[in-house]
């Protein structure tokens, strides 16, 4: 049912700290709406799937409260500690944290889209496996007409802008450079994604049958391993080229950038701080 949960998940974090036009703490008092009528989207719910829709993410959020956010501070306090003796060690560690909390993530959503699923109609199903086709995507057309390393330094300039560091040009030519190294699995990850949702759709149409919950599930998980052996060590080298690469330009931040992403780095915090707050006084 559900190859948009990466983009949500990812998603999280990002909208939660970085949001524009409102603070990131008014954003996550609004964080199931937003949620909620993303799904929504998929398909023509029902009053009662719409409710359910409503009811786990209304959750979401107060899950994020009580368990995930402390996490993610804690994180972000680790990296206010950054300096030449250490960068290697928190990169590993920031990430392997944000692979544990998108994990985390899937897991509390996974038996409510199952509940969810069982109530789905045939026409719903299509429905949503229609809103999943990679020809829906308005920009995809663009982006394969872009060439491989501007895709990269795209990525690499959105991602450290939003932690408050604009590349220098030393730094761009270090991507430029690196981007060689990194493969492109684009159209390998749509095609292996393709099929993924294909089964999916066809797992859900069998709702019915025997052990479809535990069918399900294990279908979701395998979302993360989608591919075959060679594809899926393609991913982890590139996983290892990326970190590299963050490793080797925060060692080249020069004292004005440093300053720009402490400064960030408590901005973040300061955001979870109050949400936090704010939780703990509707308690």
């Amino acid at each position: 049912m559900l190859n948009y949960l990466e983009a949500l998940k990812i998603a999280l974090i990002s909208f939660l700290l970085t949001s524009c036009g409102i603070t990131g703490s008014l954003f996550y008092e609004r964080i199931d709406e937003y949620l909620g009528d993303y799904l929504k989207q998929f398909a023509d719910f029902s009053i009662q799937q719409e409710s359910q829709i409503d009811d786990f993410t209304l959750g979401y959020k107060e899950f994020l409260a009580k368990n995930e956010l402390v996490k993610i501070k804690a994180t972000l306090t680790e990296l206010k500690g950054m300096d030449h003796t250490n960068i290697e060690t928190l990169v590993a560690t920031t990430e392997s944290d944000f692979r544990i909390f998108l994990a985390t993530t899937s897991r509390y959503f996974e038996q409510h889209f199952v509940s969810l699923a069982a109530s789905l109609t045939e026409a719903q199903i299509l429905q949503i496996k229609d809103h999943l086709s990679f020809k829906k995507d308005s920009d995809l057309n663009d982006l394969e007409h872009k060439e491989f390393y501007k895709r990269v330094l795209d990525r690499f300039r959105r991602g450290f802008k939003r932690i408050g560091i604009r590349l220098d040009k030393n730094q761009i030519e270090m991507i430029q450079t690196g981007s060689h190294r990194l493969y492109e699995l684009s159209s390998e990850w749509r095609r292996f994604q393709s099929v993924w949702i294909n089964d999916l759709t066809e797992l859900i149409i069998k709702k019915n049958e025997p052990n479809f919950e535990e069918a399900l599930v294990f279908h979701l998980r395998r979302q993360n391993d989608i591919g075959d052996a060679k594809f899926r060590e393609r991913v982890k080298e590139n996983r290892l080229t990326v970190n590299g690469l963050v490793v080797k330009i925060l060692y080249s931040l020069s004292p004005e950038q440093k300053k720009k992403f402490f400064q960030q780095l408590d901005f973040f915090i300061s955001v979870i701080d109050r949400v936090i707050s704010r939780y703990e006084d509707k308690v």
